[in-house]
């Protein structure tokens, strides 16, 4: 455990000695996430990329526009009531003991995927984050991702943890850039090489722009994107009145999987 790490984690058993702890989602004393709020976690994955408007493929056959998504995503949960303040409160903390249960739970929610026939080797990819959130111990995907990977591996599948994605925007307060621009700034490392598999991983899929930046910045170096896991899933955005969603949904992949003009930017 190198320095910073072993700061974080003094901290954190300072900060549960010092101040109540109390359920992530409703709020019951003495509990990291009650059962029932785990409960809420623990049902089986479904795939919800129909949902989210940037990973629909318009397919234009016999003159009617039909959507296809571009890969499968899969949440354990609907982002709302206690999941969605569970959801809220892990990301705007440094709590280890949370970090534990949720990585258990997504651990085990993964698991039943690949145990239905999603095959391996396959390499886990967080999407990225800030500097400053990954520094203070709050980057949520990628305790989701190694809970994919113990997932995987609990199903006999090969899996590893690869962090190749980095985001160039700059956030200088919330909302100013938008979802799509933002993922449009997502970038691959040094052209890196991955095989296999890629599993993308996030904590809640909304619009599928960012699943989709990342596919894009993933595809330009050679790999190959197999689906999405996401802790929960937000109400489709088509489906709620005032949200602007553009009238021709984005044809970014030139064949199943492969990604057209997009860019890997090399950083050495």
């Amino acid at each position: 455990m190198d320095e910073t790490s072993t700061e974080r984690s003094l901290l954190a058993q300072w900060a549960d000695l010092l101040f109540p702890r109390n359920c992530a989602g409703c709020g019951e004393p003495d509990v990291t996430l009650c059962n029932s709020c785990a409960r809420e976690f623990a049902g089986p994955p479904r795939e919800v990329s129909g949902r989210a408007p940037y990973l629909q493929r318009v397919l234009p056959i016999f003159g009617e526009e039909r959507y296809e998504s571009l890969f499968p995503v899969y949440a354990l949960a609907e982002y709302a009531g206690f999941v969605a303040q569970a959801i809220i409160r892990w990301k705007n903390t440094v709590d280890s003991e949370l970090n534990t249960v949720m990585r258990q739970l997504v651990a085990q929610g993964a698991a039943r995927i690949f145990e239905e026939g999603m095959s391996g080797p396959l390499t886990i990819v967080p999407a990225p984050s800030r500097f400053q959130r990954i520094h203070d111990g709050r980057f949520v995907a990628g305790v989701i991702a190694e809970g994919v990977a113990d997932g995987a591996r609990q199903a006999g599948i090969s899996a590893v943890v690869a962090r190749p994605l980095r985001s160039a925007s700059r956030y200088t307060s919330a909302g100013i850039v938008s979802r799509r621009s933002r993922a449009s700034r997502i970038t691959a490392r040094n052209r890196v090489q991955i095989g296999g598999n890629i599993l993308l991983v996030d904590d809640v899929l909304t619009t599928g722009a960012t699943l989709v930046g990342a596919a894009r910045a993933l595809a330009s170096c050679e790999g190959k994107v197999a689906g999405a896991f996401v802790t929960a899933v937000a109400q489709d955005p088509r489906a709620i009145t005032g949200i602007s969603v553009p009238k021709s949904l984005p044809v970014v992949y030139h064949e199943r999987y492969k990604l057209q003009d997009s860019g890997c930017e090399n950083t050495r």
